[in-house]
Parts: C-alpha cells; structure tokens; sequence
C-alpha cells in the first residue's frame, strides 16, 4: 500500500472514530449484558452463519459485532495466529488459538473482562463494525455478536452472562466442501509433522494428540476442528441449536422457532432473506443457492478420498449424526 493510501486510510480511520466509535462507547458504558440486548450466535465458517446472522438483523434496532475472534487465516496449524491481524486487539493480545478452549468452570477473570468489553459495546474496534454500516450503531439497542470460532469457550461464555445463545452448525461434509472451495483455505499447508501449538487451555487438543499427529491432508484437518467444536461446543451449549439444512429446508418453522426462543415476532424483512445470497457467498454457490442445491453439492466437489479421510474422523469422535452421508 502506498504512502498515500495509507494517509487516506489512516484520515477515514480516524473519522469513523470520531463519529461512531466513541459516541457509541460512551452510550454504552452503563449497559448491562442481558438475554433480551444480546444475543451470541455460533458457528463455524462456511456454516451458514453470515445468512443467520443476516437475517437475525432485521430485528428493529440491531446490529453486528462481526467475529471478534478472528486472527488472520490458518495458513499452518502448528502456529499461534498472527497478532497484527486482529478485529479486537484484547483477544489477540491473549494469544487465542484459531479454535480457542475455555473450560466452563475455569476462572478466568481478565478474559471475562475482555468479553464484557465486547458484549457491552465497549470495544474500540472498526472492523468488528463496518461490515453492516457503522451508521446503524447510534440507533442500535440489540448487539448481535457472530462467533464462527467461539465453540470451544461457548459453555463457559454462557456462564459468565446472561445473552441469548444460538448454535448454528451444518452437514461437515457439506461445510468442509465449502471451506476447500474458498479461496482463504489455499493458504493452508499441512507440514510433514504435525503439532498442538502451546496455548491457554489446549488440554482439549492434547487429548486428541494421538489422532492429531496422523493428520495427512487439509480435509482431515478441517473435519478434527469441525468434530472437536461440535461435540464441546455445539451438543454441550445449552442455548437454541439449530442445523444449516433445517433452515435452509424449513426455512418458515425454523424462523418461528428462532424468534420464539428470543421472544421476539418475525420481523417481516427476515422472510425475504430466504433466498438472498450473504455477503460472503462466494460466485460458485450463487447458482448453487439459485437451483436449491446447496445441500448436496459437496457430493461433486469433494473426491471420494477426501470423504473417506472426513468420515475417519467423524468415526474417531463417534458422531454418528452422520454416519450415513458416506457410502
């Protein structure tokens, strides 16, 4: 970037500040975190959380606190990710893992601050704004914050606040498939020796060791992340759960459902969010979301070893929600 661009950028910066970030903490710096202001959505990328998330928009007087968590892409899993690209400086600060763990009963009270700073709309950040307009945050009374890699501190999140908790997971299959296809994931290398890299509370990584060390391929590596977040964080979080596919195939029921778990009425806009591509859908779905075929679509983009390596690990974790995707 040259001189200039950073100049022009370093201006704007300085005016979102000004004009939305601040006033928007000051507002905030007496607001309790409850179930009906707050409501956590998690997931995993290529989940379907952004369309969720998108939806869950239309409530009146809501915005989106945009993945906090997230560090940088994985480009190897053996290192922490890198600090410079961060969205919340405190949890990079922390030196989180991509995936990171919180037991649900570990004390952990600078994290619990850190997390209050978030959920209150006290965290002096512009990318976790701007995405869906700063504009919005001086008329916003119900902050929406979308977690794609919060799973594995979801139960222990919810025992500190009290938010309204909503787990979105979909087909691994189908969400692997997704992943590969993007084109973050080609900065993926799986090194010839795998290893857990040292950080808070990898305890839950270190029990899996064993199967860990025998990664071979991106697939596999993917399908572990996928299998550890879903049996410690998806099955054990006790807010509302909810399968990509019922929304995408039941889309009316599972919106009632949604917004009767936050006693809310359905927003009118959120029905015609049903067909709309997310912001992050990328060109190759489009068609896919056009035809209605986003359900089995992995089933031509991955090989047949590549759903064999998935199912391995699927088996390992004995899931067996998914047994029969595979023949």
């Amino acid at each position: 970037m040259s001189s200039v661009l950073k100049n022009i950028k370093r201006i704007r910066d300085r005016y979102y500040l000004h004009r939305y970030i601040y006033p928007f903490i000051k507002r905030n710096k007496d607001r309790q975190i409850s179930f009906e202001n707050n409501i956590c959505l998690f997931s995993f990328p290529r989940s379907g959380s952004t369309w969720l998330s998108e939806i869950l928009l239309t409530i009146p007087g809501s915005c989106l606190f945009d993945e906090p968590l997230l560090r940088n892409t994985i480009e190897s899993p053996n290192v922490l990710p890198r600090l410079e690209i961060r969205k919340f400086k405190e949890i990079a600060e922390n030196n989180f893992y991509f995936f990171q763990p919180i037991p649900a009963d570990a004390k952990e009270p600078e994290c619990k601050t850190i997390f209050e700073i978030l959920l209150k709309g006290q965290a002096l950040s512009i990318g976790l704004y701007n995405d869906y307009g700063l504009h919005v945050l001086s008329k916003s009374k119900i902050f929406v914050t979308k977690f794609n890699h919060a799973n594995l501190l979801s139960c222990w999140l919810a025992n500190q606040f009290d938010f309204a908790s909503i787990s979105l997971f979909r087909n691994p299959y189908s969400c692997i498939a997704s992943i590969i296809r993007h084109p973050l994931s080609k900065k993926l290398t799986i090194p010839d020796i795998i290893r857990i890299p040292d950080f808070k509370h990898n305890e839950i990584y270190l029990q899996h060791q064993e199967r860990y060390n025998k990664i071979r391929s991106v697939e596999e590596y993917y399908a572990f992340l996928w299998s550890l977040n879903f049996k410690e964080g998806f099955k054990k979080n006790k807010g509302l759960k909810i399968y990509y596919e019922d929304l995408l195939l039941n889309y009316d029921s599972t919106l009632k459902k949604i917004f009767n778990y936050l006693k809310i009425p359905v927003p009118v806009s959120s029905v015609e969010k049903r067909f709309n591509p997310s912001k992050s859908t990328i060109n190759y779905a489009i068609e896919n979301i056009k035809n209605q075929k986003q359900i089995d679509s992995w089933k031509q983009s991955l090989s047949q070893s590549q759903k064999m390596n998935i199912k391995s690990i699927l088996n390992y974790f004995e899931i067996p929600e998914f047994y029969d995707s595979v023949d």
